[in-house]
């Protein structure tokens, strides 16, 4: 398994940026303009980790469900039971381990745009943990993997901006996106806005660097950057600041699946991000009528606040909260579409 240094997002080489959703060129499997990358890792301690050998992880080990208001009163497994069918995450990332014991039945299909084959599965391991983190905090959704990363943990913002193009005419009302890089890209915002125009939800990783650069996609209006805190409510050392903050998750010792079978704790505002996509997923699940201003709003309400009061650049609207968040979008029913204060395109759909 590869471990991702922190500071992998701020390696990354100018190229060529190319422009326009129209038609995308995705010609070989070495990434030909701006790459974004993972924003995970292996977590670190005095000793190596070592995988998780069990079919299913120990309750006490998942500090990260518990933290966020899961299991809520009343129960959380009361609270799936009620949704009628779940809504569906599409994951960008690695791939997913197709054969992974909790994953097995929860995906649909999805691409592979760095090998442009329908075979998503994970060479890498990071979009597998992303994956498992949203099958633990949102049980009725079904994933969709999208692999738009290579085994080296990075990907052309041309393959992500295809891999959201295509997620969001396949059925996706949430996009996962637990990557990013340092650099803005023409290419990418196109494919967010196109998505953010369809309804979709994304949430992207707000970047492992430690620093308020603003990182990719995260930085987008229309996306909500997530930043990482710990088993205390604390910043992650490790995880970024700024402006393109919307919310926090846990992200510190997350236990999660990887491939083989087994699991493994890793760390990153990747690990965080999975809990907000996963949370934007489960609203639209109990609410389908809901859209994604009011998805957006529900979580930004339901937020336990941390920090200074009020939105910070540090954790922004505070640390998600599941159950307070599920209580707020269901007043929303009953109220007015919110005003749009982002302004939405009508673009060309893309060329197949």
């Amino acid at each position: 398994m590869l471990s991702i240094r922190r500071s992998v997002v701020l390696a990354v080489a100018l190229l060529v940026v190319a422009a326009g959703i129209g038609r995308l060129s995705v010609a070989s499997a070495d990434p030909p303009d701006p790459q974004a990358y993972i924003d995970g890792f292996p977590a670190r301690s005095p000793s190596p980790v070592e995988p998780h050998p069990a079919s299913t992880p120990d309750p006490d080990d998942l500090w990260n469900l518990s933290k966020i208001g899961i299991p809520c009163d009343p129960p959380h497994d009361d609270f799936m039971s009620v949704a009628d069918t779940g809504a569906v995450v599409a994951v960008i990332d690695t791939g997913v381990d197709p054969d992974h014991p909790l994953l097995v039945d929860r995906l649909v299909p999805g691409y592979d745009f760095v090998n442009h084959d329908p075979d998503p599965s994970d060479d890498q391991g990071h979009g597998t943990h992303v994956a498992g983190i949203i099958a633990q905090v949102a049980p009725p959704v079904e994933i969709m993997p999208v692999k738009a990363l290579s085994a080296s943990g990075a990907g052309a913002h041309s393959w992500i901006a295809n891999a959201i193009i295509w997620a969001t005419d396949h059925g996706a009302h949430t996009i996962n996106m637990s990557l990013g890089g340092p650099y803005p890209s023409t290419t990418m915002h196109n494919a967010v806005e196109y998505a953010w125009s369809h309804g979709v939800v994304m949430a992207a990783a707000a970047g492992n660097n430690g620093s308020s650069i603003p990182i990719y996609p995260a930085a987008y209006p229309e996306v909500m950057g997530v930043a990482a805190t710990t088993q205390d409510d604390e910043r992650a050392e490790f995880s970024s600041y700024g402006d393109h903050v919307f919310v926090a998750a846990p992200g510190v010792w997350i236990l999660s699946t990887i491939r083989g079978g087994s699991y493994q704790p890793w760390s990153g505002t990747a690990m965080a991000t999975a809990h907000v996509s996963a949370l934007a997923g489960l609203v639209k699940s109990y609410y389908p009528t809901l859209d994604g201003w009011q998805i957006r709003e529900a979580i930004e309400r339901g937020a336990d606040d941390l920090g200074t009061p009020g939105w910070d650049p540090i954790f922004g609207h505070g640390r998600i909260n599941v159950c307070r968040t599920l209580e707020i979008a269901q007043t929303l029913l009953m109220q007015p579409i919110s005003p749009t204060a982002i302004p939405l395109v009508t673009p060309t759909p893309p060329t197949e």
